[in-house]
This record gives C-alpha cells, structure tokens and sequence, in this order.
C-alpha cells in the first residue's frame, strides 16, 4: 500500500490537480473571508509581497545561482506566486499581528 502511494507521480495524473484545486479553494475561502477592510489593506499587501518575493526568488535562482540549465518553467513561478499569496492573506486574516489585537485581548488571570 504505501509503495503504491510513494509511486504517485508529483508531475502527471490527478495529483497536481488535485493539490491545485484544493489551494484554489483555500485562497478563495481567505479572500471571502477577508471582509470589507480585508480588500482594502490585506489584499494589496498580500498581493504586493508575494510578488516581490517571487520576482526576488526567481532572480536568484534564475540569474545569481543557477543550479538549473534551464530557467524556472513559468507554472511553477505560478504555483510559488500563489502560495505566497496564500500565506500572506492567512497571516493577515490571523490578526495576531495587529497592535489593536495586542490591547483589545484579555491578559492571562484578570
């Protein structure tokens, strides 16, 4: 059983559409989720650091570090791209971050 699973191919077959439609419906369920004043901070935020950090990824592998012959195929630049993405609207939706959080949460034993 687990030799049939560890054969999987990670590149063709059901796997990578799966692992796509199950991250498109996670980024779809945070940008719901993300309210009015979401759209207006979080989203342009998120949007704006994931793609610096994948431009800035891309270059250094691409142009400064070359481990490849080839440059990065563009679904992969893609899947990167949208996984910062994802993550960068997930910390935003946590609020743990916010100064406004920080005062309005109760302390431990009051």
């Amino acid at each position: 059983m687990i030799s049939a699973v560890l054969d999987w191919s990670l590149l063709d077959g059901p796997l990578p559409w799966l692992v796509a439609g199950t991250g498109v419906v996670a980024l779809g369920v945070l940008l719901a989720a993300g309210g009015r004043r979401g759209w207006r901070r979080g989203v342009p935020v998120a949007l704006a650091v994931a793609a610096g950090l994948t431009a800035a990824a891309v270059l250094v592998v691409d142009v400064v570090w070359r481990p490849f012959p080839d440059p990065l195929p563009l679904p992969l630049i893609l899947a990167v791209g949208v996984g910062l993405l994802g993550i960068g609207l997930a910390v935003a939706r946590l609020r743990w971050w916010s100064p406004v959080a920080a005062r309005s949460s109760p302390t431990p034993g009051s």
